[in-house]
């Protein structure tokens, strides 16, 4: 079967051929899609990130696998590379969405991942919350770009942020992206926005106005020029 959105066979063929099953659940800024091939299940997502910037999720996601999380690792296409034509590939992983309840469980899994990526190097294009306060890029970020105000408040809401150690961080740690299943070890999907930064982007917001706040502004600058309309109707909360 081929599907007839956005997602065509052809698209996949640097990774071989794929049935095409439908269309996941979508993030805010990317498509997904759940694929199959010789009955293993696989998902097929656009990305904007380059082949270095997907690259570095690689011992990253070791970190992660080394604190005791399943990982969908991106699988290489026969070219060698993790993206193609702004496609990528990785395993589809079994299980549901965590309740906001079973997030507490993890936070051990959580706190020994970031151990474990402290002080490593940043992610190619881009940079720390506390880095932006002087630096303009970071992933889907462009602050050049963006309305004064609307900037002076992002780094205002960063530079309130504790001066602790940066380390790895998934950056959407939350119940939609921790997949539980009985028997095996929760599954953390979606690393899109995984960066270095200080640890509190992967905390709840409701931890503390500043914690909130910074991550208002994150999530702000991120869809400005991605999701326009849903950037600006956050800025009213700012």
């Amino acid at each position: 079967m081929r599907w007839c959105g956005l997602l065509k066979a052809q698209n996949l063929l640097p990774w071989g051929k794929f049935d095409i099953c439908g269309p996941l659940a979508d993030g805010h800024r990317n498509r997904c899609f759940k694929v199959v091939q010789a009955d293993r299940f696989f998902v097929a997502k656009t990305t904007r990130r380059s082949n270095a910037a997907l690259k570095w999720l690689g011992p990253v996601q070791e970190f992660a696998q080394r604190a005791g999380f399943r990982i969908p690792a991106l699988i290489k296409s026969r070219y060698g590379n993790l993206s193609e034509n702004g496609w990528t590939l990785e395993p589809f992983l079994q299980g549901r969405a965590a309740r906001q309840s079973e997030i507490r469980q993890f936070m051990p899994m959580l706190c020994q991942f970031h151990q474990f990526g402290k002080n490593h190097i940043q992610r190619p294009t881009f940079a720390s919350a506390k880095e932006l306060l002087f630096q303009t890029v970071s992933g889907d970020i462009d602050l050049d770009n963006m309305p004064e105000e609307i900037v002076k408040k992002c780094r205002d809401a960063w530079e309130r942020l504790p001066n602790v150690t940066a380390c790895t961080v998934h950056a959407d740690f939350g119940s939609a992206n921790i997949l539980v299943m009985d028997g095996q070890a929760p599954a953390l999907i979606d690393w899109d926005e995984c960066r270095v930064d200080t640890p509190v982007f992967d905390l709840d917001a409701d931890k503390g106005a500043i914690i909130s706040s910074a991550r208002l502004a994150w999530e702000i600058a991120c869809c400005w020029h991605v999701e326009p309309r849903r950037a600006k109707k956050l800025a009213v909360k700012l």
